[in-house]
């Protein structure tokens, strides 16, 4: 993610093909905005393909987020994603 700390933009890899969007962060929210998102055309087979469009559905709603130095949560009623810094 470019421009943490207000508006940005953030560039996601999941397994199948990647997307690049807009996203606001504000002091506990991550908001992306998929009507303006980019998202390479490829076609996936399940479940590979399933992983995107599980990502696709989660980032649809505003994502809280919680950092500890080590960790990144981001969550919502649809699902969570972990991130851990590698060493």
């Amino acid at each position: 993610m470019t421009n943490a700390g207000g508006e940005g933009t953030a560039s996601i890899r999941p397994p199948c093909s990647g997307l690049q969007a807009p996203v606001r962060v504000t002091e506990d929210r991550l908001v992306v905005d998929t009507r303006r998102m980019s998202i390479e055309a490829q076609y996936c087979a399940p479940p590979v393909g399933d992983y995107d469009l599980w990502l696709h559905h989660l980032i649809e709603r505003p994502l809280s987020y919680s950092w500890d130095g080590q960790t990144l949560i981001l969550s919502n009623d649809r699902g969570s994603l972990t991130f851990e810094r590698e060493e």
